[in-house]
């Protein structure tokens, strides 16, 4: 996969599914969507999407295929029946999950053919391609690479490295400044109790020693 994709496919239509379709319909990208209640997909076609029928005819339709639903096991139930069309294509999931369900889920992939892409989205809903969105990737360099500009509609492409665990991790991390700062609290601080909560999870990711929202508030991780 050395040249740039020109067609995504997004599976998964809730409130921030439907937003990534109009901002990648907007920039010109051919784009195919598919979700479990179809009342959803006809919806996206006012944006110029194509709607796939299947999550066969779905994988089939993209080069990269935008994968955004409730967790993995979800990401397992739609593709599982559509396996022998994984060959070739390239899934970058979005959805949430520990670092070991993401590298789990890059293995499960590229053992049947795909590529795998992990992404955490640093914005919400209406904020999806904006000045200020950014998204945290990270998988094999080529295939972030290959991927790179089909997404930048979405917001700014962050490659943090070959670790797929990482980059949900990350994300989790930085919402931690948003929280803060929507709630008052000073930039300096903010991002003082951002590094402190990345260098935590982090460690406790190295270490395998798991470590609760609740020690990190009391600092017990430091």
């Amino acid at each position: 996969m050395s040249r740039a994709a020109s067609s995504v496919t997004v599976i998964g239509l809730g409130p921030m599914g439907q937003a990534m379709v109009e901002r990648l319909r907007a920039s010109g990208l051919v784009v195919t969507v598919w979700n479990r209640s179809q009342e959803k997909a006809i919806a996206m076609e006012r944006f110029g999407a194509a709607r796939a029928h299947t999550a066969t005819q779905a994988l089939d339709a993209g080069e990269v295929i935008v994968v955004g639903l409730t967790d993995y096991a979800a990401m397992y139930d739609v593709l599982e029946p559509a396996v022998d069309h994984l060959p070739g294509k390239t899934i970058v999931n979005l959805s949430s999950g520990s670092p070991e369900e993401t590298r789990a889920a890059g293995s499960w992939v590229r053992a049947r053919g795909g590529r795998f892409l992990a992404g955490g989205v640093m914005a919400d809903r209406e904020g999806v391609g904006g000045a200020d969105a950014y998204i945290f990737y990270s998988g094999e360099r080529e295939v972030f690479d290959a991927c790179a500009e089909a997404l930048r509609p979405l917001g700014r492409p962050e490659y943090l490295g070959g670790d797929e665990g990482i980059a949900q991790l990350t994300a989790g991390a930085g919402h931690v400044v948003e929280t803060a700062g929507a709630v008052g609290v000073g930039t300096h601080l903010a991002r003082a109790v951002h590094a402190h909560w990345l260098e935590a999870l982090t460690e406790s990711e190295r270490t395998g020693v798991p470590i609760s929202t609740f020690q990190l508030l009391r600092g017990d991780a430091a």
